[in-house]
């Protein structure tokens, strides 16, 4: 798969001020990564509806220009998660850099995402005592949206659990299966990225099974029955309860 998108988040409640100043200071951070010489144009991939997350694709006739910004923007997040200086970088970058930095005053975290990694910069640039993230083999179950096959192809899974949008990064191989299961409920299986502080889930990478799931009737739960019938002249269950509670 092509290696080249970017996604900055911003996570927490955002206020409409901190997102302007992070888009603005994200988009001067690529502007910096990318040389004038590269011919690379940056257009949105993706927008998140319900958070601050947006997903840039790099295109260019020579894919391997792209490459070595992401490559460049993956060395800037891993520097900020480790709090180290970004001597390396022109001050473009650094200042770039440092804006997204001050926004932490406010927000909860701010990651940086790509095909390969994740790096986290949490509130007040306060660090974990372990890794920003944590990588195990897992399965995780939602509803599969915004699905993208322009150079790669990743989607959005959006989790049953905490209904937050996980990206998953596919292989060109299981491009036709994700025809199948776009919009529909899937448990999707790979390497699962998780926040180490919360435990939630970040990323999906190196898939190797998406299973559509059926999907649940509206108002079936009324059809749900109990482990034994119940007969006329039986002992109601909220008594029984009772009884026990005051026992």
């Amino acid at each position: 798969m092509a290696k080249n998108t970017l996604t900055f988040e911003l996570g927490g409640q955002i206020a409409i001020d901190d997102l302007a100043k992070g888009i603005a200071a994200f988009r001067r951070l690529v502007n910096g990564l990318t040389p004038r010489s590269a011919g690379v144009a940056w257009v949105v991939d993706d927008l998140q509806p319900g958070s601050a997350v947006v997903t840039l694709r790099g295109e260019a006739d020579d894919p391997a220009a792209v490459e070595r910004i992401v490559d460049s923007y993956e060395k800037v997040g891993a520097a900020l998660e480790r709090k180290e200086d970004l001597y390396q970088f022109d001050k473009r970058v650094y200042r770039a850099a440092n804006a997204i930095i001050s926004l932490t005053g406010t927000t909860k975290y701010v990651r940086f995402q790509t095909l390969a990694s994740d790096y986290t910069i949490y509130h007040n640039g306060h660090s974990p005592d372990g890794p920003a993230s944590t990588v195990s083999i897992g399965a995780i179950t939602g509803r599969v949206q915004t699905l993208s096959n322009r150079s790669g192809l990743r989607f959005n899974l959006y989790d049953a659990l905490h209904d937050k949008a996980v990206a998953c990064y596919l292989t060109p191989e299981m491009e036709e299966t994700m025809r199948e299961v776009w919009g529909r409920r899937a448990t999707v299986t790979g390497r699962v990225s998780r926040d180490a502080k919360t435990g939630l889930p970040i990323a999906i990478r190196q898939i190797v099974d998406v299973k559509a799931l059926p999907e649940t009737t509206p108002g079936s739960y009324r059809e749900a029955r109990g482990a034994l019938p119940w007969q006329p002249g039986d002992r109601l269950p909220e008594d029984i309860i009772r009884e026990l509670r005051d026992a």
